[in-house]
Formats: structure tokens, C-alpha cells, sequence
């Protein structure tokens, strides 16, 4: 729609310019746990990222010299500024049967809303958890190999607690992979797209160069508990939106 030049001042783009003395800005992500929208303003149609620190200024680059899209821009800014849902840690618990089939749950403890912006999107995230996956399917179309899915939401400990139990009928469901009969099960624990690394596990975990948890090839149960690394400057507990909703809700059936 809009071509680079569009973005220049003199020689520099705008990206080269935004990006000097600032740290790199991670792409948007997508977990189990973790689905985050884009966190820059990015022209449509170009390689142009600018992080949202500088968007009022890029934003008013553009007006000056294109006034006639003005109202586009800002509308395009308003909807791409936001917040990312992600949790603090996983943990993972597979109970296996000799076909590979099996149950599963998975606990998303301190489910947080983070940002690289000093504004709160704790409120927009809460409600995108509530709506989207424990009310909604988008677990579920995102996973299509869980079955029987149970969700719920629970506070332990200070924290905010998600937790997903599930059937499934095959090892990919659960990223578990095994090459034949007489190979251990594995467990990739270096994906980049989750940002998840292995902190526990009752398998045995590969040195740093070798990201993988491995588990006897007889094994019925596998454990892992994972730490989700970020480098987002703000992050808010969902706790107390969660303890107002479910006062509502209690509120609610009383009526």
C-alpha cells in the first residue's frame, strides 16, 4: 500500500532512525500460554518497524507530509499499540498409555499482562483471557489435538493460576517425539518462538547445547516445568481482575 520511500527523512529511514539507542524489539509471539499481539507500529506493505516509544513522533512525520491519511494512521496506531498476555512459568504433566495416547494437563502459573509501553492493557488482556480462553475456543483451534478439554482459572499463592487438562491421541499433540520403539521420549525445550526454558523436570535434561529432556522409552509419566523468558519493561499480575470478576460472578448468581 505504502512504499519505503515513504518513510524517509533525507537518507535514513524511519526504522534506522527509531532503532538508534534503542534495544531490539522481539516480533510478536505465539504459546500454548503466551499469544501476544504486535507490540510496533509497522507500515503496511514494508520492513518498517518502529518501536512504540516513537510511534507520536513517526505517526506525526507522516500526518505533515500526508495529511490526506491522517485519520488512518492514528485508527492503524490505536489498533496495533497493545499488551501481551504471558505467565511467569509451565508446568507440564503427561500421563502416557501404550498406544502414545493419553491425558494431560498443563498449569500457567502468575498469568501476567506485559508491555514495552508505560501504558496498563491489564484490563484489555484480562478480558481476552476471560473471553477468548476459558469462555472461548481459541485454545482448542489452536491446538486442534486436545481433546476434551477442561479449563479453569484459580488463585494459589498470590498468583493467578490457569490450568488446562486434556485427552490426546498422539505424541505431536504434546511435542513429545520418538523415533522408534526402543528410543527414549524427548522433549525440545530450545523452541525460540515459546521462549521457554526447562528449569524442572523428572526426565533428564540436555547439557545447554543440546536443549532436549529425555525420558525412558518405558516411561507413563513425564513432568517438565518451564520458565518463560521476556524482556518487556512492564508486567502486571491479572490476580486482582480476577478476584473482582469472580466476585461478580458469585454477585451474579445470587441475583
Amino acid at each position: 500500500m505504502w512504499e519505503k520511500r515513504y518513510c524517509k527523512m533525507g537518507e535514513q529511514s524511519i526504522a534506522e532512525i527509531a532503532n538508534i539507542g534503542l534495544p531490539e524489539r522481539r516480533k510478536s509471539e505465539a504459546v500454548s500460554a503466551t499469544l501476544c499481539p504486535m507490540r510496533s507500529f509497522a507500515i503496511p506493505s514494508s520492513k518498517c518497524y518502529i518501536p512504540s516509544a516513537l510511534v507520536p513522533y513517526c505517526v506525526g512525520l507522516c500526518v505533515m507530509r500526508f495529511p490526506i491519511l491522517s485519520t488512518i494512521i492514528i485508527l492503524f496506531t490505536t489498533i496495533t499499540i497493545s499488551a501481551c498476555l504471558t505467565v511467569e512459568s509451565k508446568e507440564y504433566h503427561i500421563k502416557l498409555k501404550t498406544d502414545h495416547s493419553g491425558e494431560a494437563t498443563i498449569r500457567f502459573i502468575n498469568i501476567l499482562s506485559e508491555t514495552d509501553d508505560s501504558l496498563d492493557f491489564s484490563a484489555d488482556d484480562f478480558k481476552q483471557l476471560i473471553d477468548g480462553y476459558l469462555n472461548g475456543a481459541k485454545l482448542e483451534k489452536e491446538n486442534p489435538g486436545f481433546h476434551n478439554v477442561r479449563k479453569r482459572l484459580y488463585e494459589q499463592n498470590g498468583n493467578l493460576i490457569g490450568e488446562v487438562t486434556f485427552t490426546f491421541d498422539s505424541l505431536s499433540s504434546v511435542r513429545i517425539f520418538k523415533y522408534d520403539k526402543d528410543s527414549p521420549y524427548m522433549f525440545f525445550a530450545g523452541n525460540p518462538v515459546t521462549s521457554e526454558l526447562v528449569v524442572e523436570s523428572n526426565g533428564y535434561i540436555g547439557e545447554q547445547w543440546m536443549p532436549i529432556v529425555f525420558w525412558p522409552k518405558d516411561a507413563q509419566e513425564l513432568y517438565l516445568k518451564t520458565r518463560i523468558s521476556s524482556d518487556a519493561i512492564y508486567r502486571k499480575s491479572l490476580l486482582k481482575h480476577f478476584q473482582a470478576w469472580k466476585t461478580a460472578q458469585l454477585k451474579q448468581k445470587k441475583q
